[in-house]
């Protein structure tokens, strides 16, 4: 009897969650992320505690059993609860699952989670972080860091002196400018939005990026014929 009581409490616990994740999928998922974090640290919080007991994890698979979800030998605790509470969907399990895990990895615990998710950007670039790959924050980060190098080693096209509109502070800002078609090209403004100068940075260094592939592509079409010639 003690046993099925001990059961029902992890069950019990894993209830409440899966009523709070329906609740924030149907009310509050568009409007706020927070809610997610907050549930993730609430898993990784439980998987924490269940880890620390071999019955609480011989409750957990029974609970697990009970609710019809199956998993894989080997499978952390972490997943095994998030797969629980968020439904047994794999990938969704794995993309909370590893963005928990590259927390941890970090030395950040379940009451630290919200903060350090809200702080690098969200789950998936937790999840990349996990999975060694680039997330798409990192990607621009590093194309704005080559578009700047770029521009900063690229000769001025012209000068024009000082006029109203003009920023008062050094850096890096954007024109609008229109073009006659016959060759003169009249400044109409200055964008000062950092955001967007930002962005086009970041475009300049894809650009770069792409020009680095065709030209990679050639030197290897070039070493290939090289090769064939040879032979």
């Amino acid at each position: 009897m003690g046993k099925k009581a001990k059961v029902f409490t992890v069950y019990y616990r894993v209830a409440d969650l899966i009523t709070e994740r329906e609740r924030w999928e149907a009310t509050e998922l568009a409007a706020s992320n927070k809610r997610l974090y907050t549930l993730l640290a609430d898993c990784y919080k439980l998987a924490e505690e269940i880890s620390k007991s071999r019955s609480l994890q011989q409750e957990l698979t029974e609970v697990a059993k009970a609710m019809k979800v199956i998993f894989n030998d080997g499978q952390p605790v972490l997943t095994k609860v998030v797969k629980l509470v968020f439904g047994a969907e794999r990938r969704r399990a794995s993309t909370y699952s590893l963005a928990i895990r590259a927390a941890k990895s970090r030395g950040i615990k379940p009451v630290g989670l919200v903060k350090w998710l809200e702080q690098i950007g969200g789950v998936e670039e937790a999840r990349m972080e996990a999975s060694g790959g680039e997330s798409a924050k990192q990607k621009r980060q590093r194309r704005v860091k080559a578009g700047t190098a770029v521009v900063d080693a690229t000769k001025s096209i012209t000068t024009i002196k000082k006029v109203a509109d003009t920023p008062s502070a050094a850096g890096l800002y954007l024109m609008l400018v229109e073009t006659d078609g016959k060759g003169s090209t009249a400044v109409k403004c200055f964008i000062e939005n950092q955001r967007l100068v930002k962005e086009a940075l970041a475009l300049v260094g894809k650009s770069r990026e792409k020009k680095g592939e065709v030209d990679n592509e050639k030197q290897k079409q070039r070493a290939i014929k090289n090769a064939a010639k040879a032979a």
